[in-house]
């Protein structure tokens, strides 16, 4: 079943890349489809074979290696450097095609040998680092690879100066990214770490937690220790008992340490007191006390901001291609509504998506979000936003519309999710199985990742963002809170 699921959101990504590919180069998808067509000496490629690069659900999804080449070619030939496909999305492309490895290499028919090289190198690695599951680099844990990443070339570069990955840079040794819930601080750092060039600077490693609101110390830093062979930790009793064993091997290790999501200074210095000569630290928080009593100095902080208005309307033409080009003239005001947070957008991006394919009124769904946007600065007793949950009143219409094109027992398989302990909030198919008590919850699974409440991290585990769990959990307090299941998912 989980094998099913993993399919499904492969071929999302990939209609997302093409989607993505179609607004940047400017080519119309008759273009582009003409121009394959040429490609493959086949003038009258049909519309109906070429529909499964728009995601119409009555095409087999059965990607030629001639096709997906015709399909680079398209988007690459005779379009300036800036907009064409690149050789790192060529190779995308055939990944989540399944073509075979082998055919790879007749991508060098299509781009530049520099290029193309530049871009298997740094493929090669990823594809070591993040295979279906939890990742490894060396014998450490990292997660896995997102591929939907937009908009943020600034905050990349910015913490690539901060590493010391660029030519004449120095490392600092603390970096802190600040953001509110649902910027994207944890995608930022989840893709950093993947960077063939983190492997070349970090030579042992990166070491990878997140805690969130109820993050657990202890067991992050053991966590640490087992990857390091430190097995004489099992059998400390204090925190502070495990980060002198752990100072004591990270001294000698050039490695990267990275702490997502702190809720507490507290927890954040544990953390910090594995500080050596030969130790950076890439962590993030919502909570700017906390990023302040971290810090070494003020630089150490970067502030991740929201996308820009641009940016924004890229995210909801790769998540809802239909209804972006069908109301383009109503999404400049919404990706305002939205302040530029990516959870929102993608949130909205599959209901507006949902309503456009089910034939309904998605501009009412618009102004209902402008009305309800405008109701939040209009009335001076309403949070404008909460920094700890993330949410304000757009952002409640915005979910409660989301788990209305739900069925009634989908909708309650998501609010029972909000008794789980956000830690942060990560699901085992096994676990939802036994809290939904149903045979299969795989359908239900399904329901939640199309609306964007919910993501898929392979293996059989899923997640959650804070903002949606502490949405959950209203749900569940709004109701029978007697009857509601406990515990946390593992």
């Amino acid at each position: 079943m989980v094998e099913v699921n993993q399919g499904q959101q492969r071929k999302q990504t990939l209609l997302d890349l093409v989607t993505r590919l179609h607004t940047r180069t400017g080519r119309s998808y008759d273009e582009i489809r003409r121009r394959m067509g040429q490609e493959l000496g086949d003038i009258e490629y049909s519309e109906g074979r070429f529909n499964k690069f728009r995601g119409k659900p009555d095409v087999q999804s059965d990607y030629q290696l001639d096709e997906m080449l015709a399909l680079s070619r398209a988007c690459t030939a005779g379009i300036a450097e800036d907009k064409r496909c690149t050789a790192r999305e060529a190779l995308q492309l055939f990944d989540l095609a399944g073509i075979e490895l082998k055919a790879f290499q007749r991508l060098r028919e299509v781009f530049p040998s520099a290029e193309f090289d530049k871009a298997w190198e740094t493929y090669q690695s990823e594809r070591k680092l993040a295979p279906e599951s939890t990742s490894t680099s060396g014998d450490y844990f990292i997660p896995l690879y997102p591929h939907l990443f937009i908009g943020r070339e600034d905050s990349i570069q910015h913490v690539y100066n901060r590493l010391g990955l660029t030519p004449g840079s120095s490392r600092y040794p603390t970096n802190i990214i600040r953001g509110w819930p649902g910027v994207g601080k944890t995608t930022l750092i989840n893709r950093l770490v993947h960077n063939l060039d983190i492997r070349r600077t970090f030579t042992d490693g990166v070491l990878w937690t997140s805690l969130g609101p109820q993050g657990d110390v202890m067991n992050a830093l053991k966590s640490w220790a087992r990857q390091l062979r430190i097995f004489h930790v099992e059998s400390l009793a204090s925190e502070e008992a495990v980060v002198q064993a752990l100072r004591g091997v990270l001294q000698n290790l050039n490695v990267l340490l990275v702490v997502d999501d702190i809720w507490t200074a507290e927890d954040g210095f544990y953390f910090k007191h594995l500080g050596s000569p030969t130790t950076t630290f890439l962590l993030t928080t919502r909570f700017t006390d906390v990023a302040n009593a971290l810090k070494e100095v003020p630089d150490d902080v970067y502030v991740l901001p929201t996308l820009s208005p641009a940016k924004s309307l890229e995210m909801l033409a790769c998540i809802a291609p239909s209804a972006s080009h069908n109301y383009a003239d109503r999404l400049g005001s919404l990706v305002a509504t939205l302040e530029g947070l990516p959870l929102a957008l993608r949130v909205a991006g599959n209901l507006i998506e949902h309503e456009e394919r089910s034939g309904l009124n998605v501009p009412d769904l618009i102004d209902q979000l402008e009305q309800a946007h405008s109701r939040k600065l209009i009335d001076s007793t309403t949070q404008v936003f909460d920094e700890t949950t993330g949410s304000n009143p757009t952002m409640r219409l915005l979910f409660d519309r989301s788990l209305q094109t739900l069925q009634p027992f989908e909708q309650e398989a998501f609010a029972y999710l909000g008794a789980f302990a956000p830690k942060p909030a990560t699901f085992a198919l096994q676990a939802m199985k036994s809290v939904w008590q149903v045979e299969d919850p795989t359908p239900i699974i399904r329901a939640l990742i199309g609306r964007g409440l919910l993501e898929p991290l392979g293996s059989g585990r899923f997640q959650m963002h804070y903002t949606l769990s502490m949405y959950a959990h209203s749900l569940l307090q709004d109701g029978d809170d007697n009857s509601s299941p406990n515990g946390n998912a593992e």
